[in-house]
């Protein structure tokens, strides 16, 4: 066994894959909302570029009446808002409203500052190589559902 395999395992990802679950799931009862609306808000603020009706209906298996009924109740809170493409209007895509992403950054924002203290004690070569190492984990997770979609940081590439 490598000695980094005794360092750092799949166990210590998949605690971290625990934990940011639990904490969206938090996040989703502190907003009073349904996980499946959080996943929608999730699949929003991290969409380039804006997902459409049609892909939240897909990536959440949804039927049409479905996913329209949750975005209007979605819209009704203020959460979102439709936008119409400019070159085909009936092409309608769902944004996150302002004022839900400041409430979901300032509800965040205690552990996001924690993370941040955290990596800010790492030394550049141990920080790229984590950069990187977490990019690779991304990409497992990506294939295993194409649909994920997850935000890269294009400035560390």
């Amino acid at each position: 066994m490598r000695q980094v395999d005794q360092v750092l395992s799949v166990e210590h990802f998949r605690d971290l894959v625990i934990a940011a679950s639990a904490s969206q799931l938090a996040l989703a009862k502190s907003m009073q909302m349904s996980d499946r609306e959080m996943s929608v808000l999730s699949m929003v603020a991290y969409a380039s570029p804006l997902p459409r009706l049609a892909d939240i209906r897909e990536r959440l298996g949804l039927s049409a009446a479905a996913t329209t009924e949750m975005i209007d109740r979605l819209e009704r809170r203020g959460h979102v808002h439709r936008v119409r493409e400019d070159e085909d209007q009936r092409v309608v895509q769902v944004a996150m409203t302002t004022a839900t992403r400041e409430t979901i950054s300032s509800r965040l924002a205690p552990m996001l500052r924690d993370v941040g203290a955290i990596l800010d004690e790492l030394d550049e070569a141990t920080a790229l190589r984590m950069a990187k190492t977490l990019e690779g984990v991304a990409a497992a997770y990506s294939a295993f559902d194409p649909q994920l979609d997850l935000p890269s940081n294009e400035e560390g590439a």
